[in-house]
C-alpha cells in the first residue's frame, strides 16, 4: 500500500512542477492570455498525468508478468476439450 501511495504521490508532484513550468512558458514565452494558457495546461496536464501514472506503476513491479492476472478456467474432469 506505501509503496503504490508513495509513487502516486511523486507522479502528481512531478505532475504539478511540469505544469507550472508549462504554464510559465506559454504565457511568458509564447504570448498566450492566461485563461487560454489555463485551459491548454489542463489538457496538457491530463495527458501528462496519464504517462507518468502509467510509468510509475510498471517501475513499481505491480505486475510480476506481462500476462493477464484473471485466472483462467480449467476443463472439469471428465469432460472432452473442443
Amino acid at each position: 500500500y506505501w509503496s503504490s501511495l508513495l509513487r502516486t504521490y511523486a507522479a502528481y508532484s512531478l505532475s504539478i512542477i511540469l505544469s507550472t513550468i508549462f504554464d510559465e512558458v506559454v504565457t511568458k514565452g509564447g504570448g498566450l492570455p492566461h485563461y487560454v494558457a489555463w485551459v491548454v495546461t489542463l489538457l496538457w496536464t491530463g495527458l501528462m498525468n496519464f504517462f507518468i501514472l502509467k510509468y510509475s506503476w510498471t517501475l513499481g513491479g505491480s505486475r510480476k508478468d506481462k500476462k493477464s492476472s484473471t485466472p483462467q478456467a480449467k476443463p472439469n474432469e471428465g469432460e472432452e476439450e473442443d
